[in-house]
């Protein structure tokens, strides 16, 4: 139950390297597919993810995409006036976390039904594909030697960025360098914050047939993963925020007019496809009540 496992549910185009209007309009059943991949479920409750999946899609065409259209536009318009400074930036990323909570905040009564319907094995499947998850993270990440980890997010970054911009310069991608070099020493400690999120949503689990609390646990776990975290985390996560939002205004300020040109294209193009797929409004997502399940 990974953070990302209900951004999916929506908010992955924004990631994905194919066309986003065609990506959208496979998400019904894209996300039940990926879900699966953590969670086995039986047809009853593929036919709940169904419904779940297709409201949840009703309430982000109708009320979401045009705003998401909106906001790269303007992200777009401030990068090419030369306008991100830290102020703007730090504006666009609170405005890209309000969505995502409210993303978080439709989808957690959903996947809360989902779970609080599923039985024992189905659970400790569930658990088992995190800590694979977790080992993969490890393997990759924490027992690596330091330059191939190094390596391994630069690459990540430039394929994310050359998404957007095109090619990168080389100063550019020393620019990225160094900060995978920082990052990469922080990455025993994002196992170490993976894995008390794990712990807090093994609780959370064990309390599934509870139709009050349960709903409420799920919400904290997706939309507050920081309350799982211990303190000296949670200032490494905020420092690591600065960083991050550091680097990208030092990428924004070094964009050559070519790249310049790529992103005005590919922002409007992503924004032009948000346009067309938004749908009509006044479609309410439905409101899911937990039901008190049967022991499992």
């Amino acid at each position: 139950m990974p953070r990302r496992l209900i951004a999916a549910a929506a908010l992955l185009l924004l990631l994905a390297g194919c066309g986003s209007a065609f990506f959208y309009r496979q998400l019904d059943w894209l996300v039940p597919t990926y879900v699966g991949q953590y969670l086995p479920l039986d047809d009853s409750q593929r036919k709940l993810l169904d419904i779940h999946v297709e409201d949840l899609l009703a309430w982000h065409c109708s009320s979401q995409l045009g705003a998401y259209a909106g906001w790269l536009r303007t992200v777009n318009a401030d990068v090419q006036a030369g306008r991100l400074d830290r102020d703007r930036l730090q504006s666009h990323t609170h405005q890209m976390e309000t969505y995502w909570r409210e993303l978080a905040r439709q989808a957690s009564p959903r996947l809360a039904d989902l779970l609080a319907r599923s039985q024992d094995e189905q659970i400790r499947a569930l658990l088992d594909n995190l800590r694979e998850k977790e080992d993969s993270f490890r393997k990759d990440f924490v027992d690596a030697p330091i330059d191939r980890v190094e390596r391994r997010l630069a690459e990540r970054t430039e394929k994310r960025l050359r998404r957007w911009v095109g090619r990168l310069t080389d100063e550019q991608r020393q620019t990225i360098a160094g900060w995978s070099r920082e990052l990469a020493r922080e990455q025993t400690q994002s196992l170490a914050m993976r894995q008390r999120w794990r712990e807090a949503a093994t609780r959370a689990l064990a309390q599934r047939r509870d139709a009050q609390r349960f709903p409420h646990l799920v919400e904290q776990l997706l939309l507050h993963p920081e309350t799982t975290w211990t303190a000296a985390q949670r200032q490494q996560f905020e420092a690591r925020r600065v960083h991050a939002q550091q680097l990208l205004q030092t990428l924004a300020a070094s964009l050559t007019d070519r790249q310049r040109r790529h992103l005005a294209e590919r922002t409007g193009s992503w924004a032009g496809d948000f346009d067309r797929l938004a749908c009509a409004p006044g479609q309410p997502a439905r409101q899911v009540h937990v039901p008190v399940a049967g022991s499992g």
